[in-house]
């Protein structure tokens, strides 16, 4: 089963590195302006949100912590 995962893994890998390099570049071998501009909006969305997701990881922490020491004592 462990095998199987890992084949899995290792081709999804190999087609979205592939999938990736064809977008990557034009025909120039250089970067094309789209390209450019869909990663700076995805770098922009996943940055934008980064604090709430910090703000979530830092509550759910927090409640176990409660919880926790709720527990023991």
């Amino acid at each position: 089963m462990k095998k199987k995962v890992q084949q899995l893994a290792m081709y999804t890998f190999a087609k979205t590195h592939a999938a990736v390099q064809k977008l990557k570049t034009d025909k120039k071998g250089t970067p094309s302006i789209e390209t450019v501009a869909i990663i700076a909006l995805v770098a922009l969305a996943i940055f934008g949100n980064l604090e709430g997701l910090g703000q979530a990881v830092s509550n759910i922490f927090g409640s176990l912590t409660s919880k926790l020491n709720a527990t023991i004592k």
